[in-house]
């Protein structure tokens, strides 16, 4: 039986999920999945009665898909890309990034910063989204004028073109799939620069790797856009690689299975190759231009190492759209948050007031926030966006009868229970199963440009037990 969270769903009782004959590392079922904020929900089609089919979810629109549109990693992935030429946002941009400079950590310059336009609720900050109108011809319109945003202009002329370009991408995702026609919809609005140290000696710190996450922390962030309108010639690799969130396997124990003992580098090694592709996973080429869509509830993702192979430094520009599930309450909209600080400053400059008397009035009464205060509650909030947000693990979400026991492997997010006591029963069984080193082995980082989840099923057990050491050192 699979524990699930019902504070995961949405509090209608509507849930949109997907019957499939679903392939593991070493089996298969029928199952129901079900994609959320926090994890894949995944169970036996005839466990029980616990969904109740009540129709079919409304079909997509079909809107014209741009030459060269790809989907990655298969039928069953939700990845898609293009190729998308929108020349006026680098020089919008690049603008406000000399004006705004602010460069929270070494690597990471912030151009438009979502965590410096947050709202306070219960449980914690909270990023402010924008409100798109998408028509039944997939023509986004971005609602309250100069209250659309803290920078309406470039909510305008940079995130609206790309929310454009990207909706036929958009309406293409199934995990889950979102209503966009004549839907009201909310988006987060980023924009961020990677910056990569020239390489100075054989010994310089000229490179770049991501690590394994998903993107929002309060927020429920169905799908992701990306945008990379600047890809400097000198960075080499930096794919984006891809690895769903769907249950890797169920390993079992005991009187419920042994199938544990079938587990291995091996198995793992075929079930990630295209022809097999029992794990959903794939990687994207990055250049200038590139659009890329995602559904941020199926798929965990990180940025492959990036090297720098000139002595100046050099960047990677992208915008993020982070599409928020329409299937949960909406969030407080930018022109909610910002009314009462726009006829405020509009009855004090009335009288006569300088636009830095106005500004000193505002902070002064608590109506806005000084730029040192905001920079401080992002910090706050980097800080704990950095951390990782999931490991490859084994799960708590199986429970049994009898004298044997499951556990659930694959991407878990941090805020749900491990399992690591079944694991290490198995190992205790058998000495020689070297499957949790493995698994584990999944979230290093690779050492190699051009290298992503192969690159540790390449290694022998030695190998992989040292490198795991080493991370467990850092």
């Amino acid at each position: 039986m699979v524990q699930i969270n019902l504070a995961d769903f949405p509090q209608d009782g509507c849930i949109q999920t997907i019957a499939e004959q679903r392939r593991y590392v070493t089996g298969e079922e029928h199952c129901w999945l079900i994609y959320t904020k926090q994890q894949v929900v995944s169970y036996h089609l005839r466990s029980g009665d616990v969904l109740q089919a009540i129709g079919y979810f409304p079909p997509a629109p079909v809107w014209k898909l741009p030459s060269g549109t790809r989907r990655w990693g298969g039928r069953r992935s939700d990845v898609w890309s293009t190729h998308c030429d929108l020349p006026q946002i680098q020089k919008l941009l690049d603008q406000h990034a000399a004006l705004t400079n602010d460069r929270p950590i070494p690597r990471y310059q912030m151009i438009v910063d979502p965590n410096q336009f947050v709202t306070e609720t219960p449980t914690g900050p909270v990023w402010i989204p924008c409100d798109f109108d998408i028509s039944a011809d997939g023509s986004p319109k971005l609602l309250g004028g100069p209250l659309s945003h803290a920078e309406p202009h470039l909510a305008q002329d940079v995130a609206l073109p790309v929310l454009k370009a990207a909706l036929p991408l958009l309406a293409k995702l199934r995990r889950p799939q979102l209503l966009l026609q004549e839907r009201r919809l909310q988006v987060v609005f980023k924009a961020q620069r990677i910056i990569v140290p020239g390489r100075r000696s054989d010994g310089s710190d000229s490179e770049y790797v991501g690590l394994w996450h998903v993107d929002g922390h309060r927020e429920h962030v169905a799908a992701v856009v990306l945008y990379y309108y600047n890809v400097d010639e000198e960075l080499k690799g930096g794919d984006m690689e891809f690895c769903g969130r769907e249950p890797m396997d169920i390993l079992g124990i005991g009187d419920c299975s042994n199938n544990f003992e079938e587990f291995g580098r091996h198995s793992l090694r075929a079930a990630l190759r295209e022809e097999e592709r029992r794990v959903t996973n794939c990687r994207v080429p990055i250049c200038k231009g590139t659009l890329l869509v995602f559904s941020n509830y199926q798929m965990a993702h990180r940025v492959l190492r990036m090297v720098n192979t000139s002595a100046r430094e050099a960047s990677r520009d992208f915008v993020a759209l982070f599409v928020l599930d329409p299937a949960f309450p909406p969030l407080r909209p930018a022109a909610s948050v910002l009314a009462n600080s726009f006829l405020m400053r509009r009855a004090l400059q009335s009288r006569g007031l300088s636009f830095s008397n106005v500004t000193n009035i505002q902070e002064f009464s608590g109506d806005r926030q000084s730029p040192v205060a905001l920079k401080l509650r992002r910090n706050a909030m980097l800080k704990e966006q950095l951390r990782p947000t999931g490991e490859f693990c084994g799960g708590a979400q199986v429970v049994t009868a009898g004298n044997g026991c499951y556990t659930m492997i694959g991407w878990l997010h941090h805020l749900l229970e491990r399992d690591e006591e079944t694991l290490e029963q198995m190992e205790e069984n058998l000495p020689t199963w070297k499957g949790t080193k493995y698994l584990k082995a999944l979230n290093l980082p690779p050492k190699n440009e051009g290298r992503g989840l192969s690159e540790v099923l390449s290694l022998n057990n030695s190998e992989v037990e040292q490198r795991l050491r080493e991370w467990d050192e850092q």
